[in-house]
């Protein structure tokens, strides 16, 4: 079996002949932009100024703890999550899937019982995005955990 052909780096201008990717002296320098088409180089992270990813939905809403989620909000979710692993939307509807997330019936910030497990329904991650504002509303959702719990 032969050996793979040597290439230059990939940093600009460099000499050095490497199986792939770049040189020692350049391997936790600089790389490319992960953007495609992208030719900028970037000393840290994965992308250029331009192309930087927003997390502009999270900036919004603050941090967990100024949402209702701080002390003693772990212990409840892992609790719930090992009583109920399974998705309450799947099962109504005649599937399995496993839980990912614990979800507020009554969001936290319309006077929900934090911490109260009648207020609280596991489901994944796809069934997730539909419930709420955009989706299922607090009564379907509520006739979903009954099925469920019966």
């Amino acid at each position: 079996m032969t050996a793979a052909p040597k290439r230059f780096c990939l940093y600009p201008g460099c000499p050095v002949l490497v199986t792939g990717g770049y040189c020692d002296a350049h391997r936790t320098r600089q790389r490319y932009c992960k953007q495609s088409g992208c030719g900028q180089i970037v000393i840290d992270g994965n992308w250029c100024a331009d192309h930087q990813p927003q997390r502009r939905h999270d900036d919004r809403r603050g941090p967990a703890s100024s949402r209702g989620y701080g002390q003693g909000w772990p212990q409840v979710r892992a609790a719930y999550l090992a009583k109920y692993p399974l998705c309450g939307r799947c099962q109504a509807r005649g599937r399995t899937r496993a839980a990912d997330m614990v979800h507020h019936i009554i969001a936290i910030r319309d006077g929900g019982a934090r911490l109260d497990n009648d207020n609280l329904l596991s489901l994944c991650w796809h069934c997730h995005g539909k419930v709420g504002p955009r989706g299922d509303s607090v009564d379907q959702v509520m006739q979903v955990k009954r099925m469920w719990q019966s």
